[in-house]
């Protein structure tokens, strides 16, 4: 039975630029970048984003036109595809609700407001958690966020009768001290892409995945590649769903950092085999050191069979892609024979400010977020799972790839446990390190066993 379970401090100036197109105020920094259109249309028109029925079997019904603003403090790459969702969903939402939005967008906005969040002030009246440079543990433990969780008791989907937590996954919401101060916009996962031309298949287990790069190496291709400047990207590709492969209570005892259960056996046979692979060899050369730009451009070009990411791959590097280059996913092949790949899917969550001043604005935004045509136009550019439990996504605008992903996701091929608890920072940073440390060859799997012990005791 599957189971859904819980991702140069230099700062630009910035330009505000009124889109007349769109109605809502859009900040951007400095350096622009055009939108990369990878699906030929958005999943509806955009006049039409907010205007269908809800939810299956939910009855309509008329909402109370609101006033006054809203600011969104919202990270997009740096190409830029991500943005035309948020243009296209805030466009509908000022439409159908009389609110004026104001998007503070781009792929340095975290960078440059962390500071005011953390000396306590509200940029934005939400904020996407999503990207670098965001302190989100940080904000939520000061207090920052606004506890959702009364108004969650009640809350419809916007313009339905339908409750909002009747609709959404609420497997991978991530609760802190008794609240919910977060709450998925979509889901994620993380896992292994390949060139499907260069193997008839893609490895289901350890052993399969030793003799795919030994077969890639015959061909002057490396096993995998992997961004080691953010190398968390490999740490929930690779490592954590073999971890979920043990099964929820043991992967929920690594995930919440338990200190003991990173000395447990089934822990250290996951970084064995991962070390293994690299001392074979399989492992890029440069990819300790490498950029996840530089990282993604090597594998595009062959150099590496497979690359450590998420389901952001696509979009974010649309441009770059070959004609000819066939990309799937897979889930970790990091197991046992005898175990299934598992994915762990993620909440990629929206905080609402506890210092807001437009809390009614804000929080009809979170009742708009969970229509069905918005969560299809979220999926449609971002290829993400929706963070409803039950939606179909026949109509989305996909394309292959992100199609051919959800159906793979879908299948009785994996396994999927949800992520609900919370991944301190410390300890994330020590395991991004003991990673590294693992693929250079200057640290034995029982020292990063204790450093990783030693950091989940503090």
């Amino acid at each position: 039975m599957k189971r859904i379970c819980k991702a140069s401090i230099s700062i630009l100036c910035i330009a505000a630029i009124l889109l007349a197109m769109t109605g809502c105020q859009i900040v951007i920094g400095v350096r622009q970048v055009p939108v990369v259109k990878y699906v030929e249309k958005t999943s509806l028109e955009v006049n039409a984003l907010g205007t269908g029925l809800g939810a299956a079997g939910a009855q309509q019904v008329e909402e109370e036109k609101l006033s006054g603003t809203l600011k969104m403090q919202v990270f997009t790459n740096e190409s830029g595809a991500h943005s035309e969702a948020w243009t296209n969903v805030v466009t509908a939402f000022e439409e159908q609700t009389g609110i004026k939005v104001t998007l503070i967008m781009g792929s340095q906005v975290n960078t440059q407001y962390s500071a005011a969040w953390l000396a306590g002030e509200s940029p934005a009246d939400i904020v996407w958690i999503s990207g670098n440079g965001i302190a989100d543990e940080e904000m939520e433990q000061s207090g920052m966020f606004y506890d959702l969780s009364e108004f969650l008791e009640e809350a419809t989907v916007y313009g339905t009768d339908a409750k909002i937590t009747d609709r959404i996954n609420q497997e991978v919401i991530t609760p802190y001290n008794g609240g919910i101060y977060r709450i998925p916009l979509m889901n994620s996962t993380q896992g292994m892409w390949y060139d499907a031309r260069l193997m008839e298949k893609a490895p289901v287990n350890f052993d399969e995945y030793m003799q795919v790069a030994e077969d890639l190496e015959a061909q002057g291709i490396a096993g995998m590649t992997y961004p080691g400047m953010y190398s968390d990207y490999l740490m929930w590709a690779l490592i954590m769903p073999a971890v979920a492969a043990y099964g929820e209570e043991f992967f929920v005892q690594v995930a919440s950092g338990q200190p003991e259960a990173f000395l447990d056996a089934r822990f250290q046979a996951v970084l064995e085999r991962y070390k293994q692979y690299c001392d074979a060899g399989h492992l890029l050369k440069g990819s300790v050191s490498a950029d996840h730009t530089t990282s993604q451009l090597n594998w595009l070009n062959n150099k590496a069979g497979f690359i450590t990411n998420g389901l952001w791959l696509e979009a974010e590097m649309a441009e770059y892609i070959p004609a000819d280059f066939q990309m799937r996913f897979c889930a970790s092949p990091l197991i046992e024979k005898e175990q299934k790949p598992t994915m762990v899917v993620h909440g990629n969550d929206i905080a609402v400010s506890a210092k807001t001043e437009n809390l009614e604005n804000a929080l009809a935004f979170i009742r708009f977020m969970y229509r069905e045509d918005v969560q299809l136009e979220y999926m449609s550019k971002y290829s993400y799972l929706s963070a409803l439990k039950d939606l179909s996504y026949e109509d989305a605008e996909l394309t292959d790839v992100a199609r051919s992903t959800l159906d793979y996701f879908t299948s009785d091929q994996v396994d999927v446990i949800n992520c609900s608890v919370n991944w301190s920072s410390l300890l994330n940073n020590t395991f991004k390190q003991v990673i590294n440390d693992l693929a250079s060859g200057s640290m034995t799997v029982e020292q990063a066993c204790q450093a990783l012990h030693e950091d989940a005791k503090r």
